[in-house]
């Protein structure tokens, strides 16, 4: 049903806009994370799916929070740092993942 239901969404964007580049992130709790992305909400691990749906699933064990460490520094999942490359964020699943930024000329 849910593949429906964004299958739908998705053509009422495009014939109403004319615009495929809405269903490209995910508006969750007022922030936009890109598809694909994954992210923390109190216990859930959650992500950015087709369609801008985000979908969450508990964290088997959530009595501690989950911590990165990196260059001396303890993060919490979800958090994000800045990094010489660009961006990084604390994933409970993945450890840390650090986007590239790229120069346009």
């Amino acid at each position: 049903m849910l593949t429906y239901l964004s299958i739908f969404c998705f053509f009422i964007a495009v014939i109403s806009t004319g615009d495929c580049h809405s269903f490209r992130n995910c508006s969750y709790h007022g922030k936009l994370y890109d598809f694909g992305e994954h992210f923390m909400d109190n216990c859930k691990s959650c992500e950015c799916t087709e369609g801008g749906i985000v979908l969450c699933m508990g964290i088997a064990d959530c009595s501690e929070p989950y911590v990165c460490h990196h260059n001396g520094t303890a993060y919490k999942a979800g958090e994000k740092f800045p990094a010489p490359t660009g961006e990084c964020t604390c994933t409970y699943d993945r450890g840390i993942i650090c986007s590239v930024n790229k120069k346009v000329h």
